[in-house]
């Protein structure tokens, strides 16, 4: 038996018995019960939204952009966007989140961004979002400010010399089975 197919052989042992060890231990590692997480915002969600939003005047600006949310049990969680401004020149979102009434949640989160060329870390941004979660449990909508800061910490101008800030709104959907 050559090295490959010793490799490959071996490979398929381990993927069997992790397959019969999930089997064994009820899909615990693989499923969550989404029945239970229908009247919480713990989840994965995906939205698709504008960029942005005049805060004044609450129309859309930029392109549409796709998030994903991981929302976890005790108060902690993680976004991803399609942000093309930073494109793969950032972090990904972490943050908290707490219930504020029936339904009704706030969280924070934020990342980092890096300038594209001396991949020094170059903004801060950080949101602040009210999210209402539908009576079915399966879709939320968020409304929310966002702003960005220099590396030091200090509002990050635009040329007009103004902070960059800015509102946000989206419906996500849970991602189930």
């Amino acid at each position: 038996m050559t090295a490959i197919r010793r490799r490959v052989s071996a490979a398929r042992i381990l993927l069997f018995a992790l397959a019969i060890g999930v089997l064994a231990a009820g899909g615990a590692l693989v499923a969550h019960d989404s029945e239970a997480e229908a009247g919480t915002l713990v989840g994965v969600w995906e939205s698709v939204a504008p960029l942005g939003l005049d805060c004044q005047t609450q129309e859309p600006y930029g392109p549409l952009i796709r998030s994903v949310y991981t929302v976890h049990q005790g108060g902690t969680m993680s976004e991803q966007n399609t942000d093309p401004i930073e494109g793969p020149y950032r972090t990904p979102g972490a943050g908290t989140w707490k219930p504020t009434s029936d339904r009704t949640y706030t969280a924070i989160y934020g990342h980092y961004g890096f300038d594209p060329l001396s991949r020094e870390l170059n903004a801060i941004v950080k949101a602040r979002t009210r999210i209402r979660l539908s009576r079915d449990g399966k879709s939320f909508t968020e409304n929310g400010t966002f702003e960005v800061f220099d590396a030091a910490g200090n509002p990050l101008l635009d040329p007009s010399g103004a902070p960059i800030t800015g509102c946000f709104t989206a419906t996500a959907h849970r991602l189930t089975f």
